[in-house]
């Protein structure tokens, strides 16, 4: 399930895809990038040579969605036109970890490439960036960082990936379907309860209209509502609760009982992002890289944060954080060149020109807190609602044993959502459970 790529998210079915893909933030329409040749992939094997009088780095970087190319040629192209002595060769990819894991194998692997959620799997592979970050301190400003996502993008104390932005999952809705249906939009402080009145009311199955869509966003999202999946220390699984039970019986109940969601053989033939933006979907679950695509829809539509659940205790909020970060290999013999690159590429001129497009949520506070970001003259109008929902975010499978736990919730999750269901929920949370134990225990007998 790890194969899984973003592109192919798009078009795959409610409910089956897994949750352990980089945030892809997409571009909006500000500044224009500088011209760049139409993006391939790249070659496999040893890059070519550098002009002379030119160092080369390999940089790696996905192609999501054309939006994300469009991103990745403008920080290549700006920073070569920028720095004249430097070549950037592109390596190009659909997803990130398997181009890793391929080049890191065969003895290919880029200088500097682009990650995402899960990136802990490789922090043996990736240069550790704390002397680079302490010489340049004054150029970095460390602080600036939202402190979660620092958390997010370190591992066991060491910066080993230089942070950028994160998305997190929250809800899109379309508020002319809304006022066709007569109900109010939806507030910061809305519930699953609110969720499930508002898309009774939208959905209408026989006219192809639905409530929801909240695959794209990915069920990880709704699962975080309980918190994390282990313990602060990362030796116990805490996935197993009655909490997270009916989370995951409520997140297929929505299309499978409550005909609020669209299902998955409607989804499968329509697409995902195609259904929100042919007007179909009330309510869509997504992040920052649905922000460049949306401001393009004809109709109006705005976003809020992920429903509180109201359960015994009191209500309670969660969400998924997708973290995407710079990282620099640590046996290229261009280090220093490629930390150049990426402290500039992390920097406050490249990700104010980033936000600005809509391309990320940027990770320095003095930049996402300002107009950049929350241009009051752009949608969404909540735009702020991104930065909310970070508050009580949870980030993605931040752990080196990313790979196999994403296998252990997903191969038992997915047996519980298929449509000839091979397990309920309580059982699928306590197979994913003893999945995340093994997982961790595995990897802490292997430190010893």
């Amino acid at each position: 399930m790890r194969a899984l790529t973003r592109r192919n998210m798009l078009r795959l079915t409610g409910g089956l895809t897994i949750a352990t893909l980089g945030s892809a933030a997409l571009a909006s329409c500000a500044p224009s990038a500088p011209s760049a040749p139409a993006a391939q992939p790249a070659e496999e094997g040893a890059p070519a040579p550098a002009p002379a009088g030119k160092t080369k780095l390999v940089f790696e970087w996905p192609q999501y969605t054309p939006e994300k190319t469009r991103y990745g040629e403008y920080i290549i192209n700006t920073y070569m036109e920028q720095n004249p002595d430097i070549e950037i060769e592109p390596m190009y990819n659909t997803n990130p970890d398997e181009k890793l894991i391929v080049t890191i194998a065969g003895g290919t692997p880029p200088d500097c490439g682009w990650q995402g959620a899960g990136w802990q799997q490789f922090y043996k592979n990736f240069l550790v960036l704390d002397e680079f970050i302490e010489r340049d301190a004054a150029e970095v400003q460390i602080d600036d960082y939202y402190e979660k996502l620092l958390g997010a993008t370190t591992w066991q104390g060491q910066h080993q990936v230089m942070a950028q932005g994160f998305t997190v999952t929250l809800h899109y809705y379309n508020k002319k379907l809304f006022d066709e249906a007569g109900v109010d939009y939806p507030t910061d402080d809305w519930t699953w309860d609110d969720f499930k009145v508002i898309g009774s009311a939208i959905s209408d199955p026989d006219n192809n209209i639905y409530g929801s869509l909240l695959d794209q966003g990915s069920y990880y999202a709704a699962l975080y509502i309980n918190g994390n999946f282990w313990s602060e220390d990362a030796r116990q699984a805490t996935f197993y609760s009655d909490m997270r039970v009916h989370l995951l019986q409520m997140w297929k109940d929505i299309w499978a009982k409550d005909g609020i969601g669209a299902p998955p053989t409607v989804t499968s033939e329509q697409g995902l992002m195609p259904m929100f933006e042919a007007g179909r979907i009330g309510i869509y679950a997504g992040g920052s890289w649905f922000l460049e695509p949306a401001r393009k829809l004809e109709f109006d539509w705005d976003i809020v944060p992920q429903p509180a659940l109201v359960w015994e205790d009191g209500e309670h909020r969660g969400t998924g954080m997708w973290t995407e970060e710079l990282f620099i290999i640590n046996t290229s013999d261009k280090k220093e060149e490629a930390w150049q690159f990426i402290k500039w590429a992390s920097g406050p001129e490249l990700l104010t020109w980033a936000a600005s497009e809509g391309h990320v949520v940027p990770g320095r506070k003095s930049i996402a807190e300002t107009e950049a970001f929350l241009n009051p003259n752009k949608k969404p109008a909540n735009i702020h609602a991104f930065l909310d929902s970070a508050e009580f975010a949870v980030p993605v499978n931040a752990h080196p044993a990313a790979g196999k736990v994403a296998t252990a919730i997903g191969d038992p999750v997915s047996a519980f959502f298929s449509v000839e269901e091979t397990m309920d929920a309580a059982t699928a949370t306590r197979a994913a459970h003893d999945g995340i134990q093994a997982a961790l225990d595995e990897w802490w007998a292997d430190q010893a």
